[in-house]
């Protein structure tokens, strides 16, 4: 700093030009690039759609639960080779594995009885309002 001046702002303006025309140039670029690219892969896949819904449908639904099964086998996998690394055997591999679900399933169902009690709550606060705002106004 000069004269308690920032370096930013001692630039002149042509300087800021430059340096906002060169972003905006690249800006410029990398959204007709990507214009440019989704029309080559969107557009096919688009008219494939159309024309043929339930092929599409099918191949949709297919790689979706491909996609769900190699994810899910790609973290188990990844977990046993977590647990072999820090030398655990193969029982409690076993062990772990058959705990894991049930843990999910109870920690779902906790979700569950907690979600439906707030909407007991709610909606046992929002019938004893509609009853006293009906007692105030005299039942009209």
């Amino acid at each position: 700093m000069i004269n308690g001046e920032n370096k930013f702002e001692r630039k002149s303006l042509s300087d800021r030009i430059k340096e906002i025309s060169s972003l905006s140039i690249f800006t410029i670029i990398v959204a007709l690039a990507g214009v440019a690219l989704m029309d080559v892969i969107v557009y096919p896949l688009v008219s494939f759609a159309v024309k043929d819904v339930n092929t599409f449908n099918i191949i949709f639904e297919n790689l979706f639960f491909l996609f769900i099964l190699s994810f899910l086998i790609y973290t188990l996998v990844r977990k046993i080779r977590k647990l072999t690394r820090e030398e655990a055997g193969r029982g409690q591999v076993l062990m772990y594995l058959l705990r894991r679900p049930f843990h999910y399933i109870t920690l779902t169902l906790f979700i569950l009885v907690l979600s439906s009690a707030v909407i007991f709550i709610l909606y046992t606060l929002f019938s004893q309002n509609y009853y006293y705002l009906y007692k105030i106004s005299n039942g009209l």
